[in-house]
């Protein structure tokens, strides 16, 4: 498994990560977010494999924005 590397200090789990030490991998939403923000390499290279993470998050269809629908008048709904 790839070593998770902080790029910048991160708090995490009442906990703050300096530069250089290995992050928990066993949560993989903050993985990827940590990833995609550049906060966090994947065994120390410069750029961030958000692929391999990203690919194995799903996020789930309730946390996802819905469509807006239109009103009558044509203006969207609020809240829908």
């Amino acid at each position: 498994m790839a070593k998770l590397t902080a790029g910048r200090p991160i708090l995490y789990q009442n906990r703050i990560y300096k530069p250089g030490e290995t992050l928990p991998g066993w949560d993989t939403v903050m993985m990827a977010a940590w990833l995609e923000a550049g906060s966090a390499v994947l065994d120390g290279e410069d750029l961030p494999k958000t692929a391999e993470v990203s690919s194995a998050v799903e996020v789930p269809a309730s946390d996802q924005p819905a469509a807006a629908s239109k009103t009558k008048s044509g203006r969207k709904a609020a809240g829908k």
